[in-house]
């Protein structure tokens, strides 16, 4: 056979390439790209198959997700066969290793435990029952980290098996099917791997689940609990939003573990100093007003870091997260001097969220009003303290609590004002005149839709007409919302659509049966198309009422199409 030209070889190749595949990968067949190696004209690349890698990393047993070894004065948790946590058993440091991979040139492998800053993001605490995204994260990363490997040994392609049949229609150089592809290592092969292997998962779930209780067995045995326990101090959170690799990171920043638990009371305001600040935890004056109030707002003052800190941990730690650190914002902790703590922890958690969802800015006006709220509350609550009881009476306490979210969403919403002297039973009065007039606010806006009405469609009833169906069109607001509520489903919400003649309403009723049938409208064209026909709790309408909604769709559209 005569030779082909190199430059129609290489057109045959991006041709064969671009219709077999999509243009964002390019892959190539062995039979096309072996005409580029003829005659030792260009270097063939070092390749590596599916089959081959598979057997390599098969034999490491992935399949088991959880494994507690001994190695020598290691102690190690495997995780998907190929990436460990390592506990020197002597000097108690922690790190993380992955498999690494060397091939000779007959491909026998070589493999090694290898150091990596990779981190599992495995939460401390967890409600799952299966980690599996987890897991494959860390079977991604290993996967990916294992063609590195070959990469820098040289390999440059993987050679995959496809199913794609080349197209006959444009491809004339080679009309069989192509078995195989190569696809350059890298993104696209660490992806192709992973996905098979992803795959293989499905099938695994009932061994992933008791991996994942396996995990929590042993994981606690790779973490600093002293350094944990300093972390929980610091940001009050539980375990459950706490993650290993997280405590990993604090682990390696603090160093002096007796230095923090003897400064136990300031741990929390570290959680609102800057990040970058937050990564340097081991300066010497760290714990001092000087570098706590350089790396905090101007309004944070030493007398007022001083009365937080004087505060019950609940207390302290809601006033430092809130950022309620100004003297108008402290007054209210003085306020409610003498409650007990979950008590105060409430009023202050609902000026908290409210500063948070927006509704209270807490400006010099916002601040008086909410003071004189509290004030005015506190004081007419306060015979309630030392004998009512926290948990035991909790009623009581909770109406008393309502009361202040009552009135305080009164002030808040209405801009209501709150005069010097006025007492809390008449600020609990003019919060009942308020919520009067919303209501007959309400009640006129809904008389006044209620009162909508458009116009119906045109049909012809004798041509639709079924002795036992009675078919009525609503065109009211008021009959809306009464089909809506005695239906017991969402078709009030189409008010608008019915009155901008984008919707119509069909109430269809036998002595057995009531439905309600929806048709979405064209503006223009008045054409009808069905959108829903539902019983009693969007209950399914049986068939012959189906029937009858698909003759009154055609008889609507008839009339209007003429």
């Amino acid at each position: 056979m005569a030779r082909a030209n190199p430059e129609t070889i290489v057109k045959r190749k991006e041709m064969n390439s671009m219709t077999t595949f999509p243009h964002s990968q390019v892959l190539l067949s062995p039979s096309v790209a072996s005409l580029y190696w003829f005659d030792g004209a260009f270097e063939a690349p070092k390749k590596i198959t599916w089959c081959e890698l598979y057997a390599l990393i098969n034999a490491q047993l992935w399949r088991r997700m959880v494994m507690r070894e001994q190695d020598g004065h290691l102690d190690t948790l495997v995780l998907a066969g190929l990436f460990r946590i390592v506990k020197n058993t002597s000097s108690q440091k922690v790190t993380m290793q992955r498999k690494s991979l060397q091939l000779d040139c007959d491909l026998m492998p070589t493999w090694s435990w290898v150091t990596t800053s990779y981190l599992p993001d495995f939460m401390m605490q967890s409600f799952q029952g299966s980690l599996v995204w987890r897991f494959r994260k860390i079977l991604e990363f290993s996967v990916g980290e294992i063609l590195k490997d070959l990469d820098k040994q040289g390999f440059t392609t993987l050679e995959i098996p496809v199913k794609a049949a080349k197209s006959r229609l444009y491809d004339g150089v080679d009309a069989s099917s192509a078995k195989t592809a190569l696809l350059d290592i890298g993104d696209v092969a660490r992806q192709w791997v992973v996905d098979q292997f992803g795959k293989q998962f499905g099938f695994l779930e009932q061994g992933i689940k008791q991996g994942s209780r396996s995990l929590y067995k042993h994981l606690w045995h790779f973490i600093d609990k002293e350094k944990l326990s300093i972390y929980l101090q610091i940001y009050q959170c539980s375990l459950s939003q706490v993650s290993f690799k997280t405590i990993h990171k604090f682990s390696r920043i603090v160093v002096d573990v007796q230095r923090f638990k003897e400064q136990a009371l300031w741990l929390p305001w570290l959680s609102v100093l800057p990040i970058k600040v937050r990564e340097r935890l081991n300066q010497p004056n760290l714990f001092s007003y000087e570098f706590l109030l350089s790396n905090l707002p101007d309004e944070v003052s030493k007398g007022a870091v001083r009365k937080i800190n004087r505060q019950p941990r609940r207390i302290q730690v809601l006033l430092i997260e809130a950022n309620m650190w100004t003297p108008q914002e402290l007054a209210l902790v003085d306020a409610l001097d003498g409650y007990p703590t979950l008590i105060k922890a409430k009023i202050l958690s609902e000026i908290k969220e409210r500063k948070e969802f927006g509704e209270l800015r807490l400006s010099v006006g916002d601040c008086q009003r909410v003071q004189r709220v509290v004030f005015r509350w506190a004081q007419y609550f306060s015979s309630m303290i030392g004998q009512v009881k926290v948990r035991k009476q909790c009623e009581q306490w909770q109406r008393a609590l309502n009361q202040f979210s009552d009135v305080l969403s009164w002030v808040i919403r209405s801009n209501g004002v709150v005069h010097k002297n006025q007492k809390w039973y008449a600020l609990v009065q003019q919060h009942e005149k308020w919520v009067e007039q919303l209501n007959r606010d309400d009640k006129t806006r809904d008389t006044e839709i209620d009162a909508l009405s458009w116009e119906s469609a045109e049909w012809d009833r004798a041509a639709v007409k079924n002795g036992k169906v009675e078919i009525e069109e609503i065109t009211q607001g008021a009959n809306l919302r009464l089909e809506g509520s005695e239906m017991e489903h969402c078709v009030w919400s189409y008010l608008s659509d019915c009155l901008k003649q984008r919707y119509r309403v069909f109430s269809l009723r036998t002595p057995e049966e009531r439905v309600t049938l929806g048709l979405y409208m064209d503006p223009v064209t008045l054409k009808c198309t069905y959108d829903q026909l539902r019983g009693l709790d969007n209950d399914i309408a049986s068939r012959s009422m189906q029937q009858l909604a698909k003759r009154l769709i055609k008889q609507i559209n008839a009339i209007n199409g003429s």
